[in-house]
């Protein structure tokens, strides 16, 4: 993917990494411990012992990314973000 030169990165505390593991994902981020002082979070989605666990782990990594990102919304909003997988 090529980046876009018209997008700059305002803080590199907003990325986040999401790195698939051999059991689970990891999800990188940055959070404020106080005024100005940051440090870097690791968490660890593991695969669940279910059909269709990487699915399962990959979303509730990805629910923790919309939230990190303060975007999840409510139940009660018009529009929001909905991350789930279906069975056709």
């Amino acid at each position: 993917m090529k980046e876009n030169e018209n997008i700059k990165t305002v803080d590199a505390r907003w990325k986040v990494g999401l790195i698939r593991a051999n059991n689970g994902w990891i999800l990188e981020y940055w959070e404020e411990i106080k005024d100005d002082e940051w440090r870097k979070i690791e968490r660890v989605f593991e695969d669940r012992d279910e059909d269709d666990d990487e699915k399962a782990s990959l979303i509730d990594a990805l629910h923790e990314i919309v939230e990190y990102f303060g975007q999840g919304g409510s139940k009660h909003d018009a529009k929001r973000i909905d991350i789930r997988y279906t069975e056709k």
